[in-house]
């Protein structure tokens, strides 16, 4: 939500949407370490985040409301690291990208 503020504790584990404009502080004296992962929400995931947080606080994104412009971004990145290049998934988005032409 536009200006709501989170607090993630250590030890925490977070899901968040960070594809809007935000920011990260540390006000703490100690130095902290966080590991993001980047990737598209799928079937896996869902089961996976459903079975710790409940259904409702998800929102749904379907593969076919992807944008023209986010089937490009995600093709140049997979394409930019040398293990995905020849990933199934890069094949299926050109599939994709071709049918929306």
């Amino acid at each position: 939500m536009a200006d709501e503020r989170l607090i993630m504790l250590p030890g925490e584990c977070w899901y968040t949407n960070v594809n809007f404009v935000h920011s990260v502080a540390n006000r703490g004296t100690e130095d902290r370490v966080h590991l993001v992962i980047d990737g598209v929400r799928n079937e896996w995931t869902d089961e996976l985040f459903f079975a710790l947080a409940p259904e409702s606080s998800f929102q749904s994104v379907r593969e076919e409301n992807l944008s023209r412009e986010t089937i490009v971004r995600m093709l140049e990145e997979l394409k930019n690291n040398p293990q995905m290049v020849n990933h199934p998934l890069v094949s299926e988005l050109e599939e994709k990208l071709k049918s929306r032409s």
